[in-house]
This record gives structure tokens, C-alpha cells and sequence, in this order.
């Protein structure tokens, strides 16, 4: 009861409404009007509202149901900045502690079933036993009946999932350069703030891409969590190849790499890599966007070389993680073999540039002790054609001219097809 002091009239307040009391969340923390405050639960005892068994601890998935609601997470306002990011932890802690137990009942199913069904069984033979022939208190709820709740009150099937319940609201904190009027945003228009988003930084039109607070993550609300709810790892490769046209990657394709070998380790599509070995998007160091298989991993060796196309971004090692995924979606670490003895053939004029390409195309062939060429040339040599190779005139030798007035005839020098060479020395006559 409660006296005024100005009218001296006295006002009495009634526990009609109260069904709960909270022993299992902070205090601090919002809860719903039908949960006991926490000054009379301190001044009453747990001990003693266990033993008048008025008032039920309020389950998590009770103020769960409340809290989603709550201004502190629907009104995105910086004033409940902290309390919004405890209600995420604690929210986070409530999601892992379901799932290790939906793993558990998971893995034994049938024992679980033949539980519940009995322990449904027992509950539901005592409730009809007690109830018989006995009335509940009108001031007071039945002890028994309201501390011991039902199986089906409780199942996991009914409660809605976490996304449901937040997936629609502003209540992620967010980092941003930008000013806002919102300090949250919905989950789904978030990335995690491990995103890697540089290459999409300078977007003209002023697109923006948020990452979540750091300090959501320091409180410890798990990326998992966060994807739970719907906040993006990456961005969709939908939007890259929707803007290819608008970005530059010219002079640094680095973040862009950067930015698919991350979406790659998370699991871009078939669908998505099949895409990007054909679309043209990568810059060429002389200009120009090409698709991968039309550029080559820049090196030293490749310069001697003017018809192969350098990726721009000379310090891509094949050994690393983005020259593996360049790699992968068909950038080439050599030239192809036709085209390359073709430019020795007919482009090459001088001796020494020649040399040093018959020498590259020797390291890559690699004749093995056996005999057998087994380099990254070695299937494309076996297939070439006997007419073509017969067309190739890549080597350079000596013939002697008989017909010379020198006694052992002229010796001149040729460049011939391998068809056409010999390695024996007394073959020239």
C-alpha cells in the first residue's frame, strides 16, 4: 500500500497482474509489466515467493519475446547504444545455449520422445489427481500447478526463431564515416565488421556499405549470431558484375582480388565462378579490362614476350592466396605454346631474343630421365600437329654448302623446324 501525503488517502496495489519474478537476467534490464519489480522481489526473498508459490521465474523465451519489442530495439536511438548491446549479448547467449541443447536432443531422438511422452504422462495423471475434488485459492495461484508448467508450454517447435523476431528492426549498432539519423540498422543491411568492403569504398553515386560496430563484436555477439539474424559476410557478387561498368580497379586491383578470395573462402557459387572466368573486368597493364584467361601473372620472364597481356598488379605470386584464386578462375602463369614458338617463328629477328625464348620454352618442357617431356608444355607439344610443327622455324643451325669452292664446303647459318635439325654433328654434309 502507498499514502499520500497532500489528500491522506491511502492506495493499495495488487499483485493481480504479476505472473513472474527475474533471478535470470541482469536487472537493469527492461521486462514486461507482468514481471514483479525488483525492488519488492528484494524485499520479499526468492525463498519466500518460492514457498507461496504465487509467481513463476520468467523464462528467456518470455522476456525474449518482450525485449524485441522494446523501444531500446525498435527506435534506434544512441541513448540505449549500451543497453542495446547487452539485450544482443545476452540475446546471443541465450541463441548458443538453444542450439548446443537442439544438438543434444538431435543426436538421441528416441530416448527424448519416450521422455517427454512419459514425463507428459505422469504430469498430466497428477494434475487430474490434485485437481479432483479440490479448489485453488481465489487470492492466491496454485502452488503446484503454476511452478510445474507443461511439456507443450515450453516445446522448441513453437518458439519463434530469433531472425523473426529481429530480422525487420534497427537494432544492430553500426560504424560509419557518414553521419546517420539512425545509431541501428536492420540486420540485412549490415556486413559483419570482419567484411572486407575496400574494393567497393570510392562507388560513385554514394552507395555505402555499413559494417556492424566494433563494439558489438568486443561485447562477444558472435558472427554467427550476427549472420543468424541476417547480416551479410560479404557483398552479393550480384552487385559486382551489376557494376563493373561504375568501378575502377584500374591502377589497383588488389582490393577487388582481395575482396573475391574472401567471398571465395566463404563459398561463392559454380554459377558465380563460371561468371567470372568469362566476364571482362580484369586491367591489363597496357590498358584495358579482359576476362582472366586473356591475362597472364606479370613476371620478368613473361616481358620478353610482347604479345602476352600482364595483369596489372606485378607483385601477384602464384604461391599466394590471391594468385591461387587468379589462378583458379583462369588467369594464365605462362603464355600458350603455339602462340609463343609462332612469335619465335615470325616475329624474332635477333639471335639473342631468340635464345632466350627457345631457352623458356626448354625449361618448360622439362625432359624428364626417362626421356619423356613432362613440363607444362609437354601435352601441349605432344598434340601439335606434325605439318605444324614442320612450319615452325625455331631453331637455328648450320648447313654447309657443297657446292662452295672451299674444299669442306660454306658453313650458313639457318633457323629451321625441329623436323629439320639434327643433333649429330656428321649428319651436316
Amino acid at each position: 500500500e502507498a499514502t499520500s501525503s497532500k489528500n491522506q488517502s491511502t492506495r493499495f496495489e495488487t499483485f493481480h497482474s504479476i505472473r513472474y519474478y527475474n533471478t535470470i537476467l541482469d536487472s537493469t534490464f527492461p521486462m514486461p509489466t507482468t514481471v514483479l519489480a525488483h525492488d519488492l522481489l528484494q524485499g520479499i526473498g526468492v525463498s519466500t515467493l518460492e514457498t507461496l508459490g504465487w509467481f513463476q521465474p520468467i523464462e528467456m523465451h518470455a522476456w525474449r519475446n518482450f525485449i524485441v519489442n522494446h523501444a531500446c530495439m525498435t527506435h534506434s536511438r544512441i541513448e540505449d547504444e549500451k543497453l542495446r548491446i547487452a539485450v544482443l549479448k545476452t540475446l546471443c547467449r541465450e541463441w548458443k545455449a538453444r542450439k548446443i541443447q537442439t544438438a543434444k536432443l538431435v543426436k538421441k531422438p528416441e530416448v527424448t520422445n519416450r521422455r517427454s511422452v512419459s514425463a507428459g504422462n505422469k504430469s498430466t495423471t497428477n494434475s487430474d489427481k490434485k485437481s479432483s475434488g479440490k479448489k485453488n485459492s481465489p487470492s492466491a495461484p496454485d502452488k503446484k500447478s503454476s511452478t510445474t508448467p507443461t511439456t507443450t508450454t515450453t516445446a522448441p517447435t513453437k518458439s519463434v526463431s530469433i531472425k523473426d523476431l529481429l530480422s525487420n528492426k534497427r537494432c544492430i549498432p553500426f560504424d560509419s564515416s557518414e553521419p546517420s539519423q539512425f545509431a541501428a540498422e536492420t540486420p540485412t543491411s549490415l556486413y559483419l565488421n570482419s567484411a572486407y568492403l575496400d574494393a567497393f569504398a570510392n562507388l560513385p553515386g554514394g552507395t555505402q556499405f555499413k559494417k556492424v560496430s566494433q563494439s558489438v563484436t568486443s561485447a562477444g555477439v558472435t558472427d554467427d549470431f550476427l549472420i543468424e539474424l541476417g547480416v551479410r559476410r560479404y557483398v552479393a557478387i550480384e552487385f559486382l558484375f551489376a557494376n563493373l561498368d561504375r568501378l575502377s580497379w584500374s591502377d589497383d586491383p588488389k582490393p577487388m582480388i582481395d575482396y573475391l578470395v574472401q567471398a571465395d573462402s566463404i563459398g561463392l557459387t559454380p554459377t558465380d565462378l563460371a561468371k567470372l572466368k568469362v566476364s571482362e573486368y580484369l586491367p591489363a597493364e597496357n590498358g584495358g579490362q579482359f576476362r582472366p584467361s586473356e591475362l597472364h601473372l606479370a613476371n620478368g620472364e613473361l616481358r620478353l614476350f610482347p604479345f602476352c597481356k600482364l595483369l596489372q598488379w606485378p607483385h601477384a605470386s602464384h604461391t599466394s592466396s590471391q594468385g591461387a584464386f587468379l589462378i583458379k578462375i583462369g588467369v594464365r602463369t605462362h603464355p600458350r605454346l603455339l602462340p609463343l614458338l609462332q612469335y619465335i617463328s615470325n616475329d624474332v629477328t635477333d639471335q639473342e631474343t631468340r635464345l632466350r625464348s627457345l631457352s623458356y620454352v626448354a625449361r618448360n618442357l622439362e625432359r624428364q630421365p626417362t626421356g619423356v617431356c613432362g613440363g607444362v608444355y609437354a601435352s601441349e607439344y605432344a598434340n601439335l600437329r606434325p605439318s605444324m610443327l614442320k612450319s615452325l622455324k625455331i631453331l637455328p643451325c648450320q648447313t654447309r654448302n657443297m657446292l662452295s669452292v672451299h674444299p669442306s664446303g660454306t658453313l650458313m647459318d639457318e633457323v629451321r623446324s625441329p623436323q629439320h635439325c639434327y643433333s649429330n654433328l656428321s649428319c651436316m654434309a
